[in-house]
């Protein structure tokens, strides 16, 4: 009863082909059994602990941005970003303006009249971390107190006020 190598190959590969098989069979039929499950209990991703990708969450929120904003009618497009392609600088050589290949929105949002979000977000958010006195115009601009404590010697100097109550006082 001697065997081959080549033989006892020969009864892995086909007893591997045969475990592939059976666990596909029973994969499906767990597969089959888990969907089951959620669409009788109505369970979410959310509710099996897995996390919501990043696009799923914000799906059907487009950015302003988003698309073309530019077209030629004839299946050219632009974004509005980066240089303009030839058939634009074309266009624009001859005489045509801009604002003529605006794709849907104003001509002044596509033009770039409107200042991006992320400068709007920024200069809102400079503008709340000025002091109320330098608000009001009557002390000089000093040096940012962010990150540290304000000592009362400091806060009320430049304003001739006393310092503001804390939450421990």
């Amino acid at each position: 009863m001697a065997r081959t190598y080549l033989e006892v190959m020969g009864q892995i590969g086909k007893l591997q082909a045969e475990a592939e098989s059976l666990r596909r069979k029973e994969v499906a039929g767990v597969i089959k059994r888990i969907r089951e499950a959620i669409d009788h209990y109505g369970l979410t991703s959310q509710d099996l602990g897995f996390k919501v990708p990043r696009l799923a969450r914000a799906a059907g929120v487009r950015k302003a941005t988003a698309g073309a904003r530019y077209g030629d009618g004839q299946g050219n497009v632009w974004g509005g970003r980066g240089p303009r392609p030839a058939w634009l600088r074309e266009a624009l050589a001859q005489g045509r303006t801009l604002e003529e290949f605006v794709l849907g929105g104003s001509a002044s949002d596509a033009a770039g009249d409107a200042a991006p979000a992320k400068k709007r977000a920024k200069a809102q958010r400079g503008s709340k971390r000025r002091t109320a006195a330098s608000r009001d115009g009557k002390s000089p601009r000093r040096a940012s107190t962010r990150g540290r404590e304000v000592q009362p010697s400091e806060a009320g100097a430049a304003t001739d006020q006393p310092p503001a109550a804390g939450p421990d006082a």
